[in-house]
């Protein structure tokens, strides 16, 4: 799952129009119709997948909560994605232009089978059970707990007209050897009314 997933890189795409450059599949396809409230918005995003490589170099190797535990091996992998939303609108005539995303509605798509992200809590959870049976020997659950807290999108994110904010979503489950999928992030206004939904597909 990790080696292969290297090849999504980062794509940058305006929310309603996904052009393909994260797949090998070729041509841009749009992803939802721009209605009217989607025309007043201005908000691009940007999702790369982190290799185990990238995480290892920016969080280190052995206290990093983005790298799955031994516990989980052979049940369970974690496939971590930093993403990047810009909110460009002008306020204009909006009362309030800020923009929405909840953590739970975002989805990652393979095979029929549909995985929400896990949220700070959930994570950091898991590195307490891991902790624990390691007798705290081999992790910082402090420093790791720090990381998750700073870094992990939260459950629900609202960002101002004129802000960018940058975070980690990670999926857990298990993953096909081979196949399609895709991320599928849906973007509301302040008032959570659906604007569009950014879509990019990759290959297993």
């Amino acid at each position: 799952m990790k080696k292969i997933l290297a090849v999504l890189g980062a794509c940058t795409v305006m929310l309603v129009i996904s052009t393909g450059c994260a797949t090998r599949k070729t041509g841009a396809r749009e992803t939802v119709k721009p209605g009217e409230l989607a025309k007043k918005y201005n908000i691009k995003m940007t999702l790369t997948h982190l290799t185990d490589e990238v995480l290892i170099k920016r969080f280190g190797a052995k206290s990093n909560p983005f790298i799955a535990p031994r516990s989980l091996m052979g049940i369970n992998d974690f496939s971590v994605f930093e993403v990047v939303v810009q909110n460009n609108t002008q306020a204009g005539s909006m009362e309030d232009a800020s923009i929405t995303v909840v953590l739970k509605g975002i989805r990652l798509l393979y095979g029929g089978r549909s995985i929400a992200p896990i949220n700070q809590f959930k994570l950091s959870d898991i590195w307490d059970n891991e902790g624990r049976h390691a007798h705290g020997r081999e992790y910082d659950i402090s420093k790791m707990k720090y990381t998750v807290k700073r870094y992990v999108f939260p459950n629900t994110l609202k960002i101002p007209t004129g802000d960018t904010y940058s975070g980690i979503i990670v999926f857990m489950g298990r993953f096909p050897a081979y196949g399609e999928g895709s991320v599928h992030i849906p973007v509301m206004t302040a008032d959570k009314e659906l604007i569009g939904i950014f879509h990019d597909e990759f290959e297993f």
